[in-house]
């Protein structure tokens, strides 16, 4: 289902008309419109997707299971560091910004200690803090980072693994209107090639060409303050 915009927004930025009992009313996509509604809505779900990608994070509520992750040396950017026979790991999550990991909501932590062991659970088994001793995991929610605390050494490809919900709480007003526009530009594109217009003549392929670019300059917002941030 989307999330970022809707059907009606769309309605409203394209201002499509349509002929009823002679006279001009504002089309409302159906399922016997051009596009129809379940189209409408599947091209606002690729939208997205794209938006998510393009800033690097998620708008909308999502979850992940069983995010690998590796650690093969020491020295790799920093996600192992020795303290004193304790090492202290740092995970970067793939998907952002991490939301919620927490015991009784099927979120896990594990950490691969071995074919006699198996995987440990840090959410389960461990000590959610800060303090420097076996066994101990902290969050960092603003920047998307866990870290483990454990003298079990974990290097090795995909020797940790994470299952967590990511994504805003909330969908800004500036990625609702971005949406919007980036719909609105591609439905009218598609329309219009499909009437087969001329491109260079074209008012209404001219102007989506102008949402779309409005779009991504509202996205570039979003997407700068998140490398600030990160």
């Amino acid at each position: 289902m989307p999330t970022y915009t809707t059907a009606a927004r769309i309605s409203s930025v394209l201002m499509y008309t349509e002929n009823s009992s002679g006279s001009q009313i504002r089309l409302t996509f159906d399922a016997n419109s051009l596009p129809t509604l379940t189209e409408v809505n599947d091209l606002i779900d690729e939208i997205e997707d794209y938006i998510d990608e393009y800033t690097e994070q998620s708008w909308k509520s999502n979850s992940v299971t069983t995010e690998y992750h590796d650690f093969i040396s020491k020295q790799v950017r920093g996600d192992y560091i020795d303290r004193g026979g304790y090492n202290i790991y740092e995970i970067q999550t793939k998907k952002k910004p991490l939301r919620t990991i927490a015991g009784g909501s099927g979120h896990k932590i594990e950490a691969f200690r071995g074919s006699g062991t198996g995987w440990y659970d840090f959410v389960a088994s461990a000590t959610l803090g800060v303090a420097m001793y076996q066994d101990v995991y902290w969050i960092d929610y603003q920047f998307s980072r866990i870290y483990l605390f454990s003298k079990w050494p974990m290097e090795g490809k995909n020797t940790i693994r994470i299952t967590y919900d990511y994504g805003a709480t909330a969908v800004p007003n500036g990625i609702k209107y971005a949406t919007t526009l980036l719909v609105s530009a591609q439905i009218n594109e598609r329309y219009e090639m499909y009437n087969q217009v001329d491109k260079d003549s074209s008012p209404a392929l001219n102007q989506a060409e102008q949402w779309r670019e409005r779009a991504h300059q509202v996205l570039d917002e979003y997407r700068i303050n998140m490398i600030e941030v990160i």
